[in-house]
């Protein structure tokens, strides 16, 4: 996060420690990020914006927790400690965040996790319209479970959940990724 963003983030996460974020109001919001309101305008349509940046700039560091091992299950629980560690802000997301855009933001994310691995591990052939498949729909039903677990209040601990998504995953995906 980076300049004014960041402290409007900052300051919408912090908030939201306390609150639902439906509840927060934009004067809360400038008060806490000792900013105006033409400030907050300049960077932001609403608060609903603020946190598709959010989204965007949490997807930076997802995307480093993807690509940071080939063990599948290390990943899985890093991801899940992820979303564990900023708790607040993805549990109350389904206050002021739809469903389809959590899927959207993180089902992308994972596609090209698994679309690269495949490649690295079979070379570029083998992402065949079965296997591009079989990824687009673990990633969907990974994103839905990881949104259902936050909706829950994260009580199925991160170990718990990478297993789950592990031995719930396609066979043939389950071959390409060498699990």
């Amino acid at each position: 996060m980076l300049g004014t963003e960041k402290v409007f983030a900052d300051a919408l996460i912090f908030l939201a420690e306390s609150k639902p974020l439906k509840e927060i109001k934009i004067t809360e919001l400038l008060t806490q990020a000792k900013a105006g309101r033409q400030t907050f305008y300049n960077h932001f349509e609403d608060k609903y914006d603020l946190v598709r940046w959010i989204y965007s700039d949490y997807g930076g560091e997802i995307d480093s927790i993807l690509s940071c091992s080939n063990n599948m299950t290390d990943v899985f629980k890093s991801l899940f400690l992820f979303f564990a560690d900023h708790k607040h802000f993805f549990s109350n997301i389904k206050n002021i965040s739809s469903q389809d855009e959590f899927i959207k933001f993180l089902s992308e994310r994972l596609t090209n996790y698994y679309s690269s691995l495949v490649v690295r591990c079979h070379g570029e052939a083998y992402l065949t319209n079965e296997v591009m498949f079989a990824i687009g729909f673990n990633c969907d039903g990974f994103s839905k479970s990881c949104w259902r677990w936050m909706c829950s209040g994260m009580s199925a601990p991160p170990e718990i959940m990478a297993n789950r998504m592990i031995n719930n995953m396609s066979p043939v995906l389950r071959k390409m990724t060498r699990l």
